[in-house]
Parts: C-alpha cells; structure tokens; sequence
C-alpha cells in the first residue's frame, strides 16, 4: 500500500520548519499543517504506517493538550501498522509532553525546561525505569540528565572550556566580565516548547520586583527562578533572571554565526554600578535574538534582564532591581 504522498510533503514541511528556531510565521504554518491533517484523517486518507508517522510528528509540534495527546495516539497507530522506529519513541515523547503540559511529572523523560537561564530535565515519574523506557527507544535516565548538561553547555558556553579560537567578543567592567563564545551550527538547537508560561505574580513580596516597569506591563513568574513582564495581550516583553555569578568566573553567552555577525557589547553607567549591553543574544527558546543587560545583583550572582526594548528602558530596570545577598 502506498503512503500518502501529500502527507509526505506536509511532514517534510514541517521537518523543514522545525530545523531552526520557531517564529510566529512558524507557528501560523504549524496550525494549516494540523488543519489539513485534520482533514485528510476526516476522509480516511491515512492508510500505512509512515501516514500515520508523518501525521503524529505534525501534532506534535502543536500548542494545546489535545495536539499532544492526538500525536500520542497516531504514534502508536504507527507502530501498530508496522513503523515502530521512531514511532515508538515519539508515541513517548508526546505522552510525556502531554503530562508536562498538566503540571504532573513526565514518564519516560523526554521533555526539558529552561529554569533560570539553565536546561533542566523536566520532573520525572520515579516509578518507570530504564528497562520501560528501553521498550519505546527512549534513553537511560542518566543519558537524559547528562543531555541537559550538554544543552547548559551549548546554550552559554562551558564555564570549564572556553577554547579562545572560539572566542568572539568580550568585555569587563568592576567585577563582572562577560564573553560571548561561537557554536557551530550543529550544536545549536530549537526548543521553544521548553519555554515556561507566564504564571501570576505573587502578592506576598517574595519575588523580586524592579521599582521601574513600562507603562502598560505587568509582573509575571516565568518558570522556577525566572520573572517577566508581559503586556496587554499576555506576551512576554522583557525578561530578568538572578543567574549564579562567582565574582571570579565570566558570564559566558553563546552565538551561532548562522544568525549573522557577532553581537556587539558595550558599557553602560547604571549609576552606582556598571552593566554589559549585549545587542544579540543567541537562545533555544526565543528566535528574536533579543538584547540583554548584565549587571552585578550580588558578589555571587548577576542579574541578566533582556527583551525587545530600547537600551535605555532596560538600563531603567536593571538599575531598579534589587541587590541580592
């Protein structure tokens, strides 16, 4: 039986698109592929395994539980018609996404976060072990923790090997030095589903709030360590995340050459401090690239604030955040 050769286009779309980072063109794209999907599963036009492979990976770049929870499915009608590889693993992947997407720990470990500027291996159930995920072609437990460490790695440099071939720009002021390293192309990768939501800001002072915000924007918890502000319509506009900083160690920032040149970094005058304006910065999570301001928040951490603002309103929220012990 012949596969479809629609759906066969429609997946390498969407292979296509999910190469690099997403954008919201990406996004727009990934919501007519389910469309037609949708459609073609309406009249019966998935037939063979690999139909039922192509559709399941569509879904599963989708945005709501019911997309995961379809991918779930369509990967496992897969490995029922006979394609299990990597069917299997993705009827797993999307199993897990759907539960991350609830709030409730994972099962097999496939799914990651950023927590404060840092990958980190999404909660996982204690009940599944190694052998069970084995059965769906997932990874050891330990090959998963040991992936988020490469992520840290590809994400901001190595704080232990800083090669200086690689080395494309730096800068220090008092007590803060910040370098922004090259990664290949192959060491990139996009994650933006790994992006944690905006959360409400807690009433109780526990969060650290900076004293100036723009007009029109409010406060929100972005993950486990991270706070945002987001405007009317609930978009993210700028970020601030306490990131640990020993006084003797660099900030080290990545960059793809595939984005273009280097990020140019310049010294601004807070005032009582000094901060490091970096006008690009590289992300698995965000494709804007947007601009970051790094500034000293106590002898062991930095504050590290970015978004799409102009230098001088993040200047304004940096200089309004708070010292940390």
């Amino acid at each position: 039986m012949e596969s479809n050769e629609e759906l066969r286009a429609l997946f390498a779309d969407d292979q296509g698109d999910h190469h690099g980072e997403t954008h919201p063109q990406i996004v727009a794209r990934d919501a007519a592929r389910r469309q037609r999907v949708s459609e073609l599963m309406d009249v019966g036009a998935l037939r063979t395994g690999e139909d039922f492979l192509h559709a399941a990976f569509i879904f599963q770049h989708g945005s709501a539980l019911e997309d995961y929870w379809q991918a779930h499915e369509l990967a496992l009608q897969a490995v029922d018609l006979g394609h299990p590889h990597p069917a299997r693993w993705l009827a797993a992947a999307a199993y897990d996404r759907w539960l991350m997407h609830q709030g409730l720990p994972q099962k097999f470990g496939t799914q990651y976060l950023m927590r404060a500027g840092r990958w980190s291996l999404y909660e996982v159930d204690p009940l599944t072990s190694d052998e069970e995920r084995g059965r769906w072609n997932v990874p050891s437990l330990a090959v998963a923790v040991q992936r988020a460490d490469e992520m840290n790695r590809s994400e901001q440099g190595s704080r232990h090997v800083h090669p200086a071939q690689r080395r494309l720009a730096s800068a220090t002021v008092a007590e803060l030095t910040v370098e922004v390293l090259e990664i290949e192309p192959g060491e990139a990768f996009s994650m933006p589903e790994a992006m944690p939501q905006p959360e409400p800001w807690p009433g109780d002072g526990s969060a650290p709030l900076p004293g100036y915000l723009p007009a029109g924007l409010r406060a929100a918890l972005l993950g486990d360590g991270g706070y945002c502000a987001v405007d009317a319509a609930g978009q993210i506009v700028v970020t601030w995340f306490a990131l640990g900083l020993p006084l003797d160690e660099p900030m080290y920032l990545a960059w793809n050459r595939v984005d273009g040149d280097p990020p140019q970094l310049k010294i601004i005058d807070l005032g009582p401090r000094e901060a490091i304006w970096v006008s690009a910065t590289w992300s698995a999570v965000n494709a804007e690239r947007p601009p970051v301001l790094i500034v000293r928040a106590g002898p062991e951490t930095c504050w590290l604030i970015g978004g799409q603002l102009p230098s001088n309103e993040l200047a304004q929220i940096a200089s309004s955040l708070p010292l940390l012990p």
